[in-house]
């Protein structure tokens, strides 16, 4: 009995000349390009694979590395923002009542002027 060929082995992937053939296409959906990064695995020699897994490892690496650093940003930015959020509140309650004061002040002025 045959054994039947994938349409993802890598033979399919290598022309007469022994090139190997790219297929790059824009995936629109994180889905697709899962589904792609899946099947780009699965299609590959072993040491296209043993790259694309030590790269894989990589990320993840990376990512967990760089999470709880990212968490305590998040957090600092957000007290940050709080922060700043009452002291313009405070700001706009200090230009109220220097409104206030200067108007007042306009008064005064009125009032001795008409003395």
């Amino acid at each position: 009995m045959d054994k039947l060929l994938s349409v993802f082995e890598q033979s399919n992937f290598i022309d007469d000349r022994k090139i190997i053939k790219q297929f790059p296409h824009p995936t629109d959906t994180e889905d697709v390009k899962i589904l792609t990064d899946i099947l780009h695995h699965s299609g590959s020699d072993p040491d296209e694979r043993k790259r694309i897994e030590d790269q894989q490892e990589a990320w993840r690496t990376v990512n967990s590395m760089f999470e709880h650093r990212e968490e305590a940003f998040l957090k600092a930015l957000q007290e940050k923002e709080k922060i700043l959020h009452e002291k313009d509140k405070a700001l706009d309650e200090k230009n109220r009542l220097n409104a206030e004061q200067l108007q007042q002040l306009e008064e005064l002025k009125r009032k001795l002027g008409e003395r």
